[in-house]
């Protein structure tokens, strides 16, 4: 935890301009033979000089100067001669605080390239707290850069974009301990308050005792933990502004303050690593893995309300130093795992954690050279040069120094009027844009109103990638002093990334241009805000009262779980033949030392087999999997090739997976691929392929071998598709030694692997769009098997293999919230949400009704608040009972209200056993190569449904994978037939207009309209012939929210014409 903290809080924020160390000889020591001295007797207050009067001094010496009003305190000052850039001049020296164990702060000052004798002054302060200026004097912003790869004495290179080609520029080591900062006997500064006074008195002296700069416009600038020290040097130095005015000194003229990056209000800074990592909030994807960032949000939102308990409504140190602990470890500990840098997530870490980039030890090493050192006139007692002193660090840690808000000093500085600029790179993690976006949009000053209303434009300005002076380089709002401006492909030190734009902006700040800069474009950009999801808070004490219908608890929790969102692709069976005796004299083998990515296959090639017998496919990169498949000929629809086979998982107790493959109607070798996952957990992929959507449809009054009729609106009208049961258990896909997949996590696992190795081997599929869709408890299904697939893309580019191309994810009347999803049973079955009057009797809705309110309130509590297992199954047990037991007693199917229940309770259609009987006919095993020993089909497998209820796998919301979905730009669709009760649309409304992600203010802002289908499946074209009133569409920024009428739980079975013209304008992009 300690160490975590000093990570975050010294390298999360780590240019400072503190540093600590050992004691040193006496500052009289190191003047010897100044060539100019004037003691407090004869101040330069009365002989004016200018900094040009500075000679050079010998190794060693300074020129000391002195002022009346400043007793205690001596400036030691030399020029430095053909130092780093011999263009301008440069000076070094101390600032010597005269007390018990005197300190001396060390400092750089450069002159401006343009006119040093009228330019603004801008001092630079780096953050921490512990960094020194060096670090941003040599690289980022000084008049010359680090070269790391220079041996020599001078170890730097010019830059064209330091920041003093229109200004005088300070860098300045403190607090003492910093750089070459030090103290005579172990003196510490351990807070910011006490530093600003030290920083106050420099200020003052130097500007009085040069005369040139009275008046001078001032301006101080910092990044990172300078978000907190700039705020309060410059109030410190504001309000000394009267007390110079009383001694006869010129004011400082303080016109203005600039931070980067900063941490100003660590409550809003540190929840928001999550925005750059895991949303597109840095410009680009997010960068971290979908479980990770799932884990990060919820652990965010707990720290995140834990700080504000603790550091703002009431400052409790201890707890607020707890609380931010916490948020160090979720936010970093994910970073740290992929090897990102936090300073800028598009990179990895090239150097020693936590610093991440080489020049630090660089800048380092050239410093402490001894030609260095001596040019610098650095006391040969003093310490080494240190860029980061975790001494410092933590001296501000015990004193609890960055648990304060700094922005409460910005708001009382622009009521002054000194304006302030807040910049800041997008691609930082450390100190993101979007905490500091927050911070100042909630800053309550007489300007704020202003300021929110102010439009945000595109900023222009010459980037890393286009040197064009018009390049959109990021966005700008501003108004009353304050201006707001983030910077593309930029990480937490923008003018390291973005040299030529941070100078831009630095030269039109001083000329008060920056706000006009972009007004020339009407172009405004909306606002974008983030927030975090909470769901971890209180404990819960649930009591599920007694219920006359006792038969279920555990029945109910199935019929409710596996019926309620029946249809999946898993089922589980005794052990079956061992897979050594099925690969028996098949037409190709390939092994891990043939792999196929060196013999490209077509599926084509692929040829028909006797039965039981198949081709099998190997690939090196999958030492583990095997696929074995074949050709199927006149099976269901003899238009189209059709395959079937397994998926060999090779490990103790051998898994295999069956699947179905079906090539599209339209033209295979260039359409989209499907993935078709049923629900449960425990439905075969079978129901849907032979029930509602694939290329043929069982026929319940036949009895022959083919006891199917061809789907004129099978889903592979333009798209190929997959039907897979899994997990093992599930239809024919068996195990060797009575394995179990208990979660849909360790299934996505398989899946993934399944998915990978068919587009490997296959070569025609690589980079062919994929989507994958599914329904019922295929709503926690597909958000899972996506991301699983989605994060596997770094791990194949690694790999030298081709990505899954994943387009989209389809989920139709989706089990993705629970809390949500269960109780909305009342909607359908007690109101006219189902698009009809209801189907319950007047006494048994009243009944539903509070039992409903009852049990929800305990799901809240025990599913969302605290995830305690044991009282979540019973609330949702009690929810199940309430919700399903006035349907069975009016016999109504709560798959589809508007039916009764005609192929028994609770499944309901006649179909489920007819297609069970099909596959059990002998014929048909034959036909798909079915090993002997494999257990019977079944549609649904209990076995499998209690293994994932036992593992409380539905317990979970599988919305927030959908949300990290989103993020990545994976076009998401959610339809809903309207009469299911079972996962009512009303449920899945709530869930999608509550989930929490970049585009839900776009998407619950945009229309609900009606969409029609026609019967040429030209979607959305209310003037199409044909058109048909299908539904309700909501659209925005990839989600698509669509609700099918006269539908209930299984949609293309229903409204099979209006499905397929969905999915054809899905796959066209032509929905929304």
């Amino acid at each position: 935890m300690l160490a975590i903290r000093n990570l975050l809080v010294v390298f999360a924020c780590f240019h400072a301009t503190l540093s600590h160390r050992q004691p040193i000889d006496d500052w009289e020591q190191s003047v010897a033979a100044p060539p100019l001295d004037s003691s407090a007797s004869n101040p330069l207050s009365s002989q004016p000089l200018r900094l040009e009067a500075i000679p050079s001094a010998s190794p060693g010496e300074f020129t000391t100067l002195q002022h009346a009003s400043f007793p205690h305190h001596k400036l030691r000052i030399k020029r430095l001669d053909d130092f780093c850039d011999p263009t301008v001049n440069a000076y070094a020296g101390y600032l010597d605080i005269i007390s018990a164990g005197s300190k001396h702060l060390f400092f750089w000052f450069f002159e401006s390239r343009s006119n040093p004798a009228t330019d603004d002054v801008v001092m630079w302060i780096n953050g921490g707290p512990g960094g020194s200026s060096g670090l941003g004097a040599f690289m980022e912003l000084g008049p010359c850069s680090i070269d790391i790869e220079g041996t020599g004495s001078n170890r730097t290179r010019w830059n064209p974009h330091g920041w003093n080609a229109n200004a005088n520029i300070f860098f300045l080591d403190q607090p003492v301990g910093v750089g070459f900062s030090y103290s005579d006997h172990d003196v510490h500064v351990r807070d910011t308050p006490q530093a600003a006074r030290d920083v106050e008195v420099f200020v003052n002296l130097f500007f009085e005792v040069f005369e040139e700069f009275k008046g001078r416009p001032f301006h101080l600038a910092g990044e990172s933990f300078g978000g907190r020290y700039v705020p309060l040097f410059a109030s410190e130095i504001y309000d000394g502004k009267k007390r110079a005015a009383k001694e006869g000194r010129t004011p400082i003229n303080l016109q203005s303050i600039l931070i980067g990056n900063g941490d100003s209000n660590p409550v809003e800074i540190m929840r928001s690593a999550y925005d750059i990592t895991c949303t597109p909030a840095s410009g680009h994807s997010p960068v971290l893995g979908i479980q990770p960032c799932i884990q990060m949000k919820s652990s965010v939102a707990y720290c995140h309300s834990l700080m504000r308990q603790s550091c703002l409504e009431i400052l409790d140190h201890v707890a607020c130093e707890a609380a931010i602990g916490a948020c160090d470890a979720a936010t970093m500990a994910p970073l740290i795992e992929a090897n990102l840098n936090p300073y800028d997530v598009r990179k990895e870490c090239i150097a020693e954690r936590p610093l991440c980039y080489k020049e630090f030890a660089a800048i380092e090493s050239w410093l402490n050279l001894d030609a260095t050192r001596e040019q610098l006139g650095i006391p040969e007692s003093a310490p080494r040069y240190q860029g980061i002193s975790f001494a410092v660090n933590g001296e501000f840690g015990a004193s609890y120094d960055e648990h304060h808000r700094s922005d409460l000093h910005i708001a009382q500085l622009l009521e002054r009027g000194v304006r302030t600029l807040i910049y800041v790179g997008v691609a930082d993690a450390v100190c993101p844009w979007t905490g500091n976006n927050r911070t100042f949009s909630n800053l309550e000053w007489t300007g704020q109103a202003a300021f929110l209303a102010s439009a945000t434009r595109p900023w222009r300005a010459p980037t890393a990638d286009d040197p064009a002076p018009d390049a959109i380089a990021g966005d700008i709002k501003s108004a009353h002093g304050l201006t707001f401006l983030t910077i593309n492909e930029a990480g937490h030190m923008v003018p390291y990334d973005q040299p030529a734009a941070a100078l831009t902006m630095l030269q039109a700040w001083l000329k008060q241009e920056l706000a006009q800069s972009s007004l020339n474009t009407t172009q405004d950009i909306p606002e974008t805000k983030f927030r975090s999801h909470s769901t971890l808070c209180l404990l819960l004490a649930s009591v599920v009262p007694a219920i006359d219908a006792q038969r279920m608890m555990l029945a109910t929790r199935a019929l409710l779980v596996v019926c309620a969102c029946f249809h999946t692709v898993f089922s589980h069976r005794q052990p079956a033949d061992s897979s050594a005796q099925w690969v028996a004299a098949h037409p190709l083998d390939s092994s891990a030392s043939n792999p196929l990515s060196s013999q490209p296959f077509h599926l084509e090639a692929i040829p028909s087999t006797p039965s039981g017998e198949f081709t099998t496919l190997q690939h090196a990169l999958f030492p583990h999997h095997k696929l074995r498949i074949k050709r199927l000929e006149d099976f269901c629809d003899p238009t189209v090739n059709a395959f079937a086979g397994y998926l060999d998982i090779i490990s103790a107790g051998s898994k295999h997976l069956f699947f179905w493959f079906f090539e599209s109607r339209s033209n295979p070798a260039t359409d989209d691929v499907i993935m078709w996952i049923n629900g449960g957990p425990g439905g075969s992929s079978g129901l849907g392929a032979f029930m509602e959507l694939g290329p043929c449809s069982i026929d319940v009054e036949s009895t022959g071998t083919n006891r199917t009729r061809w789907n004129p609106h099978g889903w592979n009208a333009n798209a190929n598709i997959f039907f897979l049961d899994q997990p093992v258990g599930v239809g024919f896909s068996y195990s060797d030694n009575d394995l179990h997949v208990r979660d849909t996590p360790q299934a996505a696992r398989d899946v993934e692997a399944f998915v990978s190795l068919f587009f490997e081997v296959f070569e025609e599929f690589k980079g062919r769009p994929f989507h994958m869709a599914g329904e019922s408890f295929g709503g926690r299904y597909v958000p899972l098997f996506a991301s699983e697939i989605y994060d596997g893309k770094k791990r194949a580019i690694k790999e030298g293999r081709t990505p899954i191309n994943l387009q989209s994810i389809l989920i139709g009347n989706g089990f993705s919230n629970p809390v949500d999803v269960i109780p909305s049973a009342y909607d359908i079955s007690c109101t006219p949400a189902s698009g009809g009057s209801p189907p319950l009797a007047i006494e048994a809705c009243i009944q539903m009704r509070s039992s409903v309110a009852y049990c929800q309130s305990l799901m809240q509590k025990s599913c969302v608040e605290t995830l305690d297992h044991i009282g979540c199954g019973a609330a949702a047990d009690v929810c199940h009972v309430a919700v399903l037991g006035p349907l069975e007693q009016a016999n109504v199917n709560p798959y589809d209200v508007r039916k009764e229940c005609t192929g028994g309770w609770p499944l309901c259609y006649k179909e489920f056993a007819a297609i069970q009987n099909w596959m059990e006919l002998n014929t048909t095993r034959e036909q798909l190569g079915i090993p002997e020993s494999a257990p019977q089909y079944i549609g649904v497998s209990f076995v499998v449904n209690s293994d994932f209820a036992a593992g409380y796998d539905d317990h979970h919301r599988s919305d927030l994978h959908v949300a990290q979905l989103l993020e990545r730009g994976v076009r998401t669709l959610i339809y809903a037939g309207v009469t299911d009760s079972m996962c009512a649309w009303t449920g899945n409304n709530r869930t999608f207009s509550n989930l929490e992600w970049t585009g839900q203010t776009a998407f619950l802002n945009s229309p609900t309209r009606p969409w029609h289908a026609s019967a040429t499946a030209a979607a959305d074209d209310d003037q199409a012939p044909n058109a048909v009133a299908a539904g309700e569409i909501k659209s925005a920024n990839g989600l698509t929210f669509l609700t099918i009428n006269e539908a209930g739980h299984m949609v293309p079975y229903d409204q099979p014409e209006v499905a397929l013209a969905m999915l054809q304008a899905w796959l066209r992009k032509e929905l929304v």
